[in-house]
């Protein structure tokens, strides 16, 4: 998933909505029209992912890149949140995610998976687990902590397997944003939204806008 901090990530920490914060994390990557380029010929997840138009029309422009490791499986953990365990991250198959930036402003993230067996069903039970009982505040690595990642009412938007989290993203130089992750479910398939703004408000409406968008992707690809 990678929210620890947008070093951690390959990306900048700026805020959506704040401007540049300070960071020791690299420059943005190069924009790329589209991810398929630098991808495995895995055609699922490439018409499940979101594409830099429909995440520009939800509010800002921006481009979309293709995150460090953001095809692997080994090293790269899909689920994270609160301390929880996810047996499931063994039963994912395929993996994409990325990035999505506003010049040097780091905006959102896509991550979409292909699980063998049931293993989205199982993931989706162990994220429900462990969001529902997330510590007030939990280290994300790098320095940085999430505090108060609490689940928000279901969308009718969304699939019918969703959890959606809200919280703040406390950085290792002192910097903070919302952070807002959306989690959807059908069939194989999994699509994680992963929203930053400088506010709550902010990052629930993005993630919602994107989440919104990603369950039609979901529901059409019919896995």
């Amino acid at each position: 998933m990678c929210i620890a901090s947008m070093a951690a990530c390959g990306g900048s920490s700026s805020s959506p909505a704040a401007g540049s914060h300070s960071s020791t994390a690299p420059q943005s990557p190069s924009p790329t029209a589209s991810p398929t380029a630098q991808l495995s010929n895995n055609q699922l997840l490439n018409s499940v992912v979101l594409s830099a138009a429909q995440v520009s029309s939800a509010g800002r422009p921006v481009t979309v890149s293709v995150q460090d490791g953001g095809t692997k499986l080994k090293g790269e953990a899909t689920l994270d949140e609160c301390r929880g365990t996810f047996p499931s991250e063994s039963a994912r198959r395929a993996r994409l995610q990325v990035d999505y930036w506003d010049v040097s402003v780091y905006v959102a993230s896509n991550e979409v998976v292909q699980y063998a067996g049931n293993g989205a069903q199982r993931a989706y039970s162990e994220i429900r687990q462990a969001m529902a009982h997330c510590p007030q505040r939990f280290s994300v690595g790098s320095g940085a902590a999430l505090i108060g990642d609490k689940t928000v009412p279901r969308d009718p938007s969304l699939v019918t397997d969703q959890v959606t989290g809200v919280g703040r993203l406390q950085q290792a130089g002192g910097n903070s944003l919302w952070t807002a992750n959306v989690f959807q479910y059908k069939g194989s398939l999994f699509s994680g939204v992963y929203a930053y703004a400088a506010t709550k408000p902010l990052a629930l409406d993005l993630a919602k806008k994107l989440g919104a968008m990603a369950a039609q992707k979901l529901d059409a690809a019919g896995s």
